[in-house]
């Protein structure tokens, strides 16, 4: 049963029924759903359209073991890789005559200084491997090799999410581990289509409550106006996948009110449950969802928890098997790794709240109120949920849970996220806060300034994502390059010069053993200003340079399909 659409009574600011002359904007009587749905649909066709028009994919190591591991699955049914299976998930030192090198080949055929990498690993010349971030040792042990199996560090929802499409790419396209463009471009196309479903459910969650107009108004802002576009939606991280089924959960628990049912609470469980295989920190909606159950609807805890039980146990075994407990995750151990790189310290809690809390939020390189203004409405959303309850009380378990992803985020060893486009760390947050408009819109559609507020401030999030999509690199403001160091002798101290004209120059008169990149990386602490710099930003960059990112993001990708 649909609820009525939510509006504000002008006198008093209750929620009442819309009047009449809004039963244009409404569903039909008597086939709501069937109207809704068709909407729906043709709102996931335009997203998932919408989201390839750029014909390009992001570039991340991020993505790289999702993809892999799916095909692992397809291919061999295993979970883990080794480096004699995967030898670019790995970074290998070389022994040579002026000291040890360090090397990544994408396969044991290829050559390293004139010899296959089997022929010099079998002399001693190359070394153990040392695994990326985005794979982690796990407790079992390879019975050819007797040394540690490696699994996925973000775990594996996002692949097994993105198998049924793998199999049928593979099967119309042969081997798709031989062709890497078409394996990453699949990742994409699953990630869009997971994000262009989530749209549509946020869609069918807001109608719920408000006009058509107003749950389109808020499905568009999501889809369009958040990095659910210009990030989850262009490569297979966990974000995508994660996001479809926290979307698809509070479809479910939004209609879970006194006269809710046991499936729609059978599938809130399962829904939930499947994105904390996509990404642990889910747990915290799996946890305030059934709490909010336990104070209200405790009839429908048990298809709830049934229905959450047989994921969550899957999970829990598959982390005791390969990490050791039930409780542990791969993001936690690489965590430990990367933030002492990063920072001198393995403590992944060490950011100050309100430094995280104002980056994710502020900053103009990162800020959620920067990329995507029209969030505001939402929050002011969560005071009203709040406020009026009744009809919108699930939302408050959906506050809680917003609130609690948050704060892991801003207490982060990287709050930033690392080299990424916006506020990475916290999008996936993006479906809950859009559901978080229900109390709002029709305020908000029915007050023209407040309406012509809005869509400024949404064409603006759109315009930010546009620059992400199109022009968002790797590499020209995350880490530009601000000079070389030329070394000419092993015994002596480099050379710093600013270009690499000047480094031609120098290696013209006298011989060069190496040549050091120097780059005003943000990861490092004496470049981290530069995320709070109004005048060097990211958004800035992109507008300013749009032509020359353009081409650094085309090139980018051509030598991603080379490189390891």
């Amino acid at each position: 049963m649909n609820h009525p659409p939510l509006t504000n009574d002008r006198r008093r600011g209750d929620i009442k029924t819309v009047e009449p002359r809004d039963r244009a904007f409404a569903s039909p009587p008597g086939r709501p759903g069937q109207r809704n749905w068709a909407i729906a649909l043709t709102l996931f066709v335009a997203l998932l359209g919408i989201y390839h028009l750029d014909g390009d994919f992001q570039m991340s190591n991020d993505s790289k073991p999702n993809m892999h591991l799916a095909m692992r699955l397809l291919k061999e049914g295993r979970l883990t890789f080794t480096p004699e299976q995967m030898p670019f998930m790995f970074v290998w030192r070389l022994d040579t005559p002026y000291g040890p090198e360090i090397y990544q080949f994408r396969r044991w055929d290829q050559t390293i200084q004139g010899r296959q990498p089997a022929e010099l690993r079998r002399a001693g010349l190359l070394s153990e491997p040392h695994p990326r971030y985005y794979i982690v040792p796990s407790k079992r042990m390879d019975p050819e090799t007797g040394k540690p199996l490696y699994v996925n560090t973000f775990g594996p929802g996002a692949a097994l999410t993105a198998l049924p499409v793998y199999a049928v790419v593979d099967l119309l396209r042969g081997n798709l581990s031989d062709h890497l463009e078409v394996m990453i471009r699949a990742g994409k196309f699953v990630a869009a289509a997971m994000v262009a479903a989530s749209a549509g459910m946020v869609f069918l969650t807001v109608a719920r409550f408000t006009s058509v107009f107003g749950a389109l108004l808020a499905a568009v802002a999501y889809g369009l106006g958040t990095c659910v576009w210009s990030v989850s939606s262009q490569t297979l991280w966990q974000h995508g996948p994660n996001e479809f089924f926290l979307a698809m959960g509070t479809l479910f628990l939004v209609r879970l009110g006194p006269a809710g049912r046991w499936r729609d609470a059978f599938w809130c469980g399962l829904a939930y449950s499947a994105a904390v295989v996509c990404r642990p920190t889910s747990v915290i909606v799996v946890v305030a969802a059934g709490a909010y159950l336990l104070i209200s609807v405790r009839r429908l805890v048990l298809p709830y928890v049934l229905a959450a039980l047989p994921l969550g146990l899957a999970l829990g075994a598959y982390n005791t098997y390969y990490l050791g407990s039930p409780l542990a995750s791969g993001q936690g151990q690489a965590g430990k790794v990367v933030a002492e790189q990063k920072t001198g310290s393995q403590a992944v809690w060490q950011t100050p709240l309100a430094e995280g809390a104002a980056g994710l939020l502020f900053s103009p390189s990162r800020g959620l109120l920067v990329f995507s203004p029209w969030v505001a409405f939402a929050f002011a959303g969560v005071v009203a949920a709040w406020r009026r309850r009744g009809a919108l009380t699930p939302l408050l378990a959906l506050t809680v849970a917003i609130l609690c992803l948050m704060l892991i985020a801003f207490k982060w060893f990287d709050w930033w996220g690392g080299w990424c486009f916006g506020y990475r760390p916290i999008v996936d947050t993006m479906p809950l806060l859009a559901v978080m408009l229900i109390p709002v819109i029709e305020w908000v559609r029915r007050r023209k300034a407040a309406l012509v507020a809005f869509g400024v401030l949404l064409a603006w999030s759109v315009f930010v994502q546009v620059l992400g999509v199109w022009a968002y690199n790797m590499e020209t403001w995350n880490g530009p390059v601000i000079g070389f160091e030329v070394y000419t002798s092993p015994t002596t101290e480099p050379e710093v010069v600013a270009n690499i004209h000047q480094v031609d120059r120098i290696a013209a008169t006298r011989p060069v053993n190496n040549v050091r990149t120097l780059r005003a990386d943000i990861d490092m602490p004496e470049y981290r200003h530069r995320l709070w710099s109004l005048r060097d930003n990211q958004i800035g960059h992109l507008i300013g340079d749009f032509g020359e990112a353009r081409s650094v993001k085309k090139r980018e990708r051509q030598d991603w399909l080379q490189m390891p």
